[in-house]
This record gives structure tokens, sequence and C-alpha cells, in this order.
């Protein structure tokens, strides 16, 4: 306090503060400053009871954040040489104190004398602290220890970390000097001197063992708080101290029984609510041992599931509930893991019950392992049976919907057929027959007024010919049927040039016409699909069609130069149009045995490739190739 550096580290020291106790009847006070930029040093002197350990805890308080307001990870040296001792309430204060104090690193206390010591001791074997707690016996020491937490924990503390090594005084040696006088002088003592000495300590430590006795004795163990008086011939502060340890010993005693009691009453309640869910839980839930491959425990949904008794399960391994198939993948699963690999928490496997019942469950498994090998494991089983019965029911309408629909295709395109032939073979020849007349007409008309007027007409029903012709090409183009698919597509190509203005690139391999007409009409409307996208949606100018076998499989590359979009609405009508788009596509795909795959993203266009199987290919072959 009286000096501007310290001796050992050679920080300086700043910010000293004296403070006295306020509460009537104390001897308390204290001497704080500030050593370095993180080191808060303390002295205490006097008797510390519960009062003045909250003005004193205040005090440090106080004392950071007036000169130390914005660090953290500061460190407390408390020299404790005039410390004559503390109560039991007191001593938990200091103790929390330092648990929860949030700009603390650690704390350093000195001169601690044997019983402080021991309080010290009992402290850290009970774990109270939860910070960095040392005990030493100097200040050089507490210096020492400081500094060596701080680099330890990289934290800058002022001094150079390249400092000689501290010069610390030769106390041990001294000591043992000084206890080998002393037996010197000790032996050279006569034998009734010695005598006299032993007399007079037993007859003090009978004194006082017999009032530590009684003391102990007369605490109830078994009562929180309660603390009998020390007898009054020993309410020195040398001798109080003994009597306080042993209170702060009865106090974490105290705290520990507490904390005990209500952990193990909260264990009871959580371990009460878990086996309340587990018995009463949908799911069935076991648990199961792999070194003897047997369950050991297992709730009432289990056995209901099953349809098997308590001890029957407990005696069965689980494999044995399984039919064939499924036991050959569990197999296959445990292997994985027994090589160290990993699966999935889900597993699917289909059992058969006590009663013949065939049962698909779900397995839910949380494994514990012991040397990277499965030990146990926390199984929650649902049956999922009419789940997978509603699946397959699904999945077969799922089938019906999609032949239909291949189905209502073929009707359309059926019906598409005979109403362009309807156009083509009446409506166009009456029309046809219609412009001759009027041509006829005109030329033996010699009103020129007339004349213009039967032009005129003729002129719109020839516009109405060309009209039908283009209405009777979309509904059913005779091309597809009369010279295949790749002339269809390039003169599909063609009228998207003419009245589009969209350039388009063709690219046809040899001998790609190998798909029945089905196929034919059902590809030849995916790509008219495309093109309507790419003309109502992508703002492009270029598209490129490319058709080529390979594998057994027909693969058609169609690509634009448009705006692209996001990936996430491909389930959604193509470009966000109103049609059916390429879900559409896909299903009809789909049912042939074929695919469907989108390249795209804002901006940069799309590609789309559709691939089918080619006649007397199998679909299940194709597929292993996609």
């Amino acid at each position: 306090m009286d000096q501007s550096k310290c001796p050992v580290s050679n920080l300086p020291v700043s910010n000293p503060l004296y403070f006295a106790g306020r509460q009537p009847g104390t001897n308390f006070s204290m001497a704080l400053a500030t050593l370095g930029d993180r080191i808060i040093l303390i002295k205490t002197i006097g008797y510390m009871r519960s009062e003045d350990e909250d003005e004193f805890l205040a005090c440090v308080d106080a004392y950071q954040k007036t000169y130390l307001p914005e660090k953290t990870d500061l460190i407390v040296i408390e020299d404790f040489a005039d410390i004559q001792g503390a109560d039991a309430e007191a001593r938990k204060k200091y103790v929390d104190y330092f648990k929860n104090s949030p700009f603390l690193l650690g704390g350093i206390i000195y001169h601690l004398s044997p019983l402080f010591r021991i309080s010290f001791n009992l402290a850290r074997r009970f774990q109270i602290y939860k910070k960095e707690i040392y005990a030493e016996n100097t200040y050089t020491d507490a210096i020492f220890r400081a500094l060596t937490i701080f680099d330890q924990s990289g934290v800058a503390h002022g001094v150079p970390a390249d400092r000689p090594p501290f010069s610390q005084p030769p106390l041990k040696s001294a000591l043992s000097e000084l206890k080998t006088r002393l037996y010197r002088f000790q032996s050279k003592l006569g034998k009734w001197q010695l005598a006299v000495l032993f007399f007079l300590n037993r007859s003090f430590a009978r004194r006082y063992s017999e009032a530590l006795l009684k003391y102990i004795a007369a605490i109830d163990w078994d009562t929180h708080g309660d603390y009998p008086e020390i007898p009054k011939p020993y309410d020195e502060p040398q001798i109080r101290q003994v009597f306080d340890a042993i209170g702060f010993v009865k106090s974490e005693v105290d705290r520990l029984i507490q904390e005990r009691l209500q952990a193990e009453q909260e264990l009871k309640e959580s371990e009460a609510r878990y086996r309340q869910l587990v018995e009463h839980a949908q799911a069935g839930i076991f648990e199961f041992d792999f070194a003897t491959r047997r369950i050991i425990s297992l709730n009432e949904a289990l056995l209901q599931i099953t349809e098997y008794s308590r001890d029957e399960m407990l005696a069965m391994n689980p494999l044995d509930l399984m039919t064939e198939d499924s036991r050959e993948v569990y197999e296959k699963r445990f292997q994985t893991l027994a090589a160290g690999g990993t699966l999935n928490s889900d597993m699917v496997y289909q059992m058969m019950a006590k009663s013949g019942e065939y049962k698909w469950v779900m397995l839910n498994t949380k494994i514990t392992f012991n040397d990277r090998q499965p030990e146990k494991a926390s199984v929650v089983l649902s049956d999922i049976t009419e789940m997978k019965r509603i699946e397959a029911k699904l999945l077969e309408y799922q089938a019906k919907l999609k032949g239909l629909s291949i189905q209502l295709s073929k009707t359309q395109e059926t019906e598409r057929r005979k109403l362009a032939s309807q156009l083509h073979d009446n409506v166009s020849q009456e029309l046809f027959v219609a412009q001759l007349q009027l041509n006829a007409l005109a030329r033996n008309e010699t009103d020129e007024d007339q004349k213009r007027g039967l032009n005129q007409i003729r002129d719109q029903i020839q516009k109405i010919i060309k009209d039908t012709k283009t209405l009777t090409f979309d509904l059913s183009p005779p091309i597809l049927y009369d010279y295949g698919l790749k002339e269809a597509i390039e003169a599909l190509a063609q009228s998207m040039e003419n009245n589009h203005g969209i350039s388009v690139h063709t690219r046809f391999s040899e001998d790609v016409d190998r798909l029945d007409t089905d196929r034919n009409i059902i590809l030849y409307r995916c790509i008219s699909e495309l093109f309507n996208n790419t003309l109502k949606h992508a703002r492009a100018d270029t598209i490129f069609i490319s058709m080529d076998h390979h594998d057994g499989l027909l693969q058609v590359d169609f690509r634009d130069n448009g705006v692209g979009f996001e990936k996430n609405h491909i389930e959604i009508p193509a470009h966000g149009g109103n049609g059916f788009g390429l879900f559409d596509i896909r299903e009809k795909l789909q049912h042939l045995g074929g695919m469907l795959e989108i390249e795209t993203a804002p901006g940069d266009g799309t590609r789309i490739l559709m691939k089918l199987p080619l006649p007397a290919y199998p679909a299940e072959k194709a597929r292993s190739t996609f």
C-alpha cells in the first residue's frame, strides 16, 4: 500500500482504498489496491460476521466498477494474516461470490492459518469453487501464481514474457534450520522440563478436546442451520476459529445434503414422468443388449403389438420376430455398425406377430457404443402396418391414374385425328369448292364493284382454308403418321421460325424413329408442350433440339437461351403456367418407363432431358442406366 511498485513483479501499485466496518461491535476492516491492470490486492483484518461480509463484498464490487470498469479476467489476491475468523454464513457468502462473480478469472489467498487451510481444503474437496482458487504461503508465491494463471489463460498482464525468474526468499531452508535448532534446544532440556511441558500440554489438550467433543456432539446434523452456541470460556479469537471451522463444515454439509435431497427429488419425479410416458406410449419401447441379443426392458405397448407376453419377449431375440428378408437386412446393418459405420436412426422391417399376422414396423434407434462397438440400443417401435396398407393402395391408385392418363391421351389423340380428318375431308373440301365457284363468278362478272366484292370473299375463304390446314396440323399432324417423329419435329421447328421468329436448331442421329406410334405421339406432344412453354414464358430467341439413342434409350435434349426459372418450381405447372406443364410430361414419361431431368436457374436458360426405353428393351434395365 505504501509502495509505487510491487517488489516481486515490478507492476505499478495504484488506487489504494481503506475501509472500516460500520456494524456495531465490529472489529473488521480492509485495505484494497490495484496491481498492474488486472490484479486486485486485498488485506482483511479482524473477525468477519455475515453483516461484515455483505459490506466487504459490496466494497469489492464498487472498487471494481470504479477503477476497473471495463476489465474482465481479473484476479483477486487476499492476505489472511490478520483475519481472526468468520462465521459460517459469512464464509458461504464469500464462496458464493467467487463462484458467481462475472469479472473474476480466479482468486489467490495466502498467509492462511491451519484452520482456514482446513476450510479451504474442504471447499476444494466438495468442489464448491467453480473458478481457479489457490492457497499459497507468501505474497511472493501468490504473485507468481497469479502471473502463471494469466500466462496459461493467454491474458495480457503487463509483465514481459522473457522476465527473469522470481528471486524467492529461502523460506523453506530457513524453516528447516529453525526446526533443527529447536530440536537441539529441546534435546538439551532436562527430563523434568519435558515432563512438565508434557503434563501441561496434555491438560490443555484434554480441556479443549472435551469442549470440542461436547460442541460437536451438540450439533443436530439432521437440522439445517442448527449451530450450538460456543461455550463462554472458549469465546476467544484464537479458539473461536476452531469452532468457526466446525461450523463451516456443518454449513457445507447442510448445503450438500440439501442439494442432494433436491436432486434426488427431481430424479424421482423425472423417473416417474419417464415411467408414465413409457408405459402409456402408443409405440413399443424396449432396450436391447447387443452382447446377449436380448431385450432387457420393455413397455406394455410392445406386448400389444407383438402379442407376446412379457416373459416371452424377455427370453426372445428380436430377430425371431422378423421375416427372413427383414432379418437379412438387419444382419447387414448390424455388420455395418460392428465395422464402425453409421446408419439412419429410422429403419423399417416386416415382422410376424404371435398370431401369425404380418406387420410392418419402424424402429427408431439410439445406440450407445463401448470402444467403438455397439453396446446397447434404446428402440422405439411404431406399428406402421396400416400406413403401409394405405401407401400400397395409394401407389395402386397412382398407377391406375397414370394408366388412365395415358389412355386419355390416346383417346384424345384418336379424337383429334378424327376431327382433323373431318376438317380436311369435309370442311376444307367444301371451302375449296366454294373458292373455285367464286373464281368462276368473278371471271364472268362485268360489274367491277361486284367483282371486287367476290374477290374479297374469295380471299377470306383462302385465309379460312389456310387456318383450317394449320388447325388440322395442330390437331393431328399427318406428317407424324406418314413420315415419323423426326419429320414431325422438324416441321414443328419450321413453324416456330416462320410464325414466331424463334431460331430452332435440330440434330438427329441416324435411325431415331424406333418407337411405336403411341410413344411417338406422346413424345411429340411433350416436345410441342416445351415449345409452347418457351414461347409463353422463356423469352428466348434460340432453341436447340437433339435426339439420339444409347444403351436402349432414346434421349431428347431440349434447350433454350431464355430467362430460366427456380428449380423448386418444377413440381408446379411449367414456368408458372396454368397447365400441367413439366409435371404432366414427367408423369407420362415415368409411366412409359422413362424419366425427365431439368437443369435451369434464373437467367441461365433451361435444359430438359427426356429419356424413353426403345421397343423390346426392358424398362427395368433401362432405368438402371439412368
